[in-house]
């Protein structure tokens, strides 16, 4: 080690400090003293001594191989006390604190088997570090590929043929990565992490495909001169997966810089982009959320276009949502063609995490007041930020009779039944094997079903009311699970309990009541009923001592129940009791 000269840090206007080592203190390594005790007089005072000492043998943080024997020896180092688990813990301590990126961890594994034993530490006990264990990885540039779109390629393939050996992350190095413009596709789910956002550049764009419930994890990179769209996340007929974006510049694009087509879950972090041909940022009947004081949408739509915006939301069912404290006004500026925000203008400065976690209780439910959309952005609030509870508080909770989508685990909970009311509906989406689970309140006046379970969660309703839907009160397409009790559903238009597709419901409580259904009075809805279970394959189940009399009544169209499947009572177990309609051909 050698001698120590050092400066104080200080203000402008304060003068620096020198530190000397006194002269007489020898450099050389001691094998019998723990530490290197250097002694330093305070510059403005020379009988303040400042000692400063090496690190002492419990503090060794190097491989035991570079340390002398006689030292270890003296010292009484053992490779089971020292370096098994001490010098490897005390690594950890600091990988925790300096938080190193993947691009760090995996230099360091390869180049040192102590950072190698300390990666697999992570690895096989997670929770000794707050770090995530390095998933399996490939790296860009690769000897066996000369562009990413071949490595994107072969990783696609191997996706659906070896799930579990196809790398999760993928690593790009600094440099410009020519894809000449063109687009590289990506359609199973991946994180890709260039080495910086100012070094490491794709010259073409991304395009989003896959399935619609996976996720694309974009960081630390610049993305420019696509012949097409920068970024594009797009569902096409079922698929398309989800894409967020983390300190990532887009420019030069010739289409828009994002553009987001049916897509919900969308997300882009303290990102920049510029110089698009077309709009900065465009959503059709999709949904993306930004967030981050480094978010910009800036000199957009170069080709002049007066139908494209910075921000362009093009149908109405489309959405930009701002994370406050951004606003449209901070986050889009001096762009080009018809302005800094254009379209059907739905976007909307939403709360921050901090903002909603005052509303959220001790237990972990958000607490929401009514009001106009105040589901919808709960919703999205609870999504956003790993909320599974929301408690509504009496009052109307006007969705406007749209339907609220929900594609994640939830559960819903009002105030009161009589108290608590949605203008609007439930459109249940997500995962088979997930739940929604609502309580006490009351479903009104939807524009389509009340509560439209549809080829995604089940749900499971208690104590509801649900009235005065356009369509049916309750439709469920191609799910099993789904369960109401204690539930009304009255003066649908259509249906009372419409059941499609391979569908299924469990009806219980001595509270259930399909009542009143079937308004409307064209002649076509003859053939819909209180009970309706539509094709072959669909199934309504009471649980005794629910009876098709006790339960259906005075509804219109067609009667009570009928359809093309099966209505029966079964036990607590499910196992039928009574068939009170069997299924049938379908028409």
């Amino acid at each position: 080690m050698s001698s120590f000269t050092g400066e104080t840090k200080t203000s402008p206007t304060t003068p620096s400090l020198e530190w000397v080592r006194m002269a007489d203190q020898s450099n050389a390594f001691s094998l019998t003293n723990n530490c290197l005790p250097w002694n330093y007089p305070h510059p403005n005072d020379n009988q303040h001594i400042v000692t400063v000492t090496s690190i002492t043998s419990s503090m060794i943080l190097m491989q035991p191989e570079l340390i002398p024997k006689e030292y270890k020896k003296i010292h009484g180092i053992t490779r089971r006390k020292s370096f098994t688990g001490g010098t490897k813990n005390l690594w950890l301590r600091i990988y925790s604190y300096l938080q190193p990126s993947y691009f760090t961890r995996v230099s360091m594994k390869w180049c040192c088997r102590l950072f190698n034993d300390v990666e697999k530490m992570i690895t096989y006990n997670p929770k000794c570090s707050p770090l995530e264990p390095i998933p399996l990885y490939t790296l860009f540039p690769h000897p066996n590929y000369a562009s990413l779109r071949g490595l994107t390629t072969c990783l696609s393939a191997l996706s659906k043929k070896r799930k579990d050996d196809v790398p999760s992350l993928l690593l790009i190095a600094d440099g410009i990565h020519d894809e000449q413009g063109e687009v590289v596709v990506i359609d199973f789910p991946l994180t890709i992490i260039g080495e910086s956002k100012e070094g490491c550049t794709i010259i073409g764009g991304l395009h989003m495909a896959g399935k619609k419930e996976d996720d694309v994890n974009v960081k630390h990179l610049t993305i420019s001169q696509s012949k097409g769209y920068g970024v594009f996340g797009y569902v096409y007929g079922s698929e398309g997966m989800s894409f967020h974006l983390f300190h990532v510049h887009i420019e030069k694009s010739e289409g828009s810089g994002v553009y987001v087509f049916k897509t919900k879950r969308n997300t882009m972090s303290n990102c920049q982009v510029s110089h698009s041909k077309r709009s900065g940022a465009e959503v059709k009947g999709g949904l993306i959320t930004m967030k981050g004081s480094g978010t910009s949408i800036h000199n957009n739509v170069t080709g002049g276009s007066s139908g494209h915006y910075g921000l362009y939301t093009s149908s109405s069912s489309s959405s930009i949502h701002l994370v406050s404290p951004l606003t449209k006004e901070s986050v889009s500026t001096n762009n080009g063609g018809g302005g800094n925000c254009g379209g059907r203008v739905k976007i909307k400065t939403i709360r921050s995490k901090e903002e909603v976690l005052c509303g959220v209780d001790s237990e972990g439910t958000l607490h929401v007041k009514p009001g106009l959309n105040s589901l919808f952005y709960a919703v999205i609030e609870a999504n956003l930020y790993n909320i599974n509870q929301i408690f509504l508080e009496n009052g109307v909770h006007d969705e406007q009779g749209e339907s609220v989508v929900i594609d994640f685990p939830i559960t819903i909970i009002g105030e009161s039944k009589d108290g608590c009311t949605i203008n609007g509906g439930l459109w249940i989406k997500g995962k088979k094997e997930d739940d929604v689970n609502v309580k006490h309140l009351t479903i009104s006046q939807s524009k389509g079903n009340g509560v439209w379970g549809n080829k995604g969660m089940a749900f499971h309703l208690f104590h509801m009311n649900i009235e005065k839907s356009e369509g049916s009160g309750i439709f469920v397409h191609d799910t099993k699970r789904n369960t109401m009790s204690n539930c009304q559903v009255s003066h649908s238009k259509n249906s009372g309990v419409k059941i499609y597709g391979d569908g299924l419901i469990r009806i219980k409580g001595s509270g259930t009541s399909i009542d009143n259904n079937v308004k409307y009075v064209m002649e076509d809805f003859r053939i819909c009923y209180g009970l309706h279970t539509l094709d072959s394959s669909a199934s309504i189940h009471l649980v005794s001592p629910l009876t098709k009399e006790s339960v259906s009544i005075n509804n219109g169209g067609g009667g009570n129940y009928g359809g093309n499947g099966l209505i029966a009572i079964v036990d607590n177990k499910g196992t039928i009791v009574t068939t009170i309609q069997e299924a049938s051909d379908d028409y």
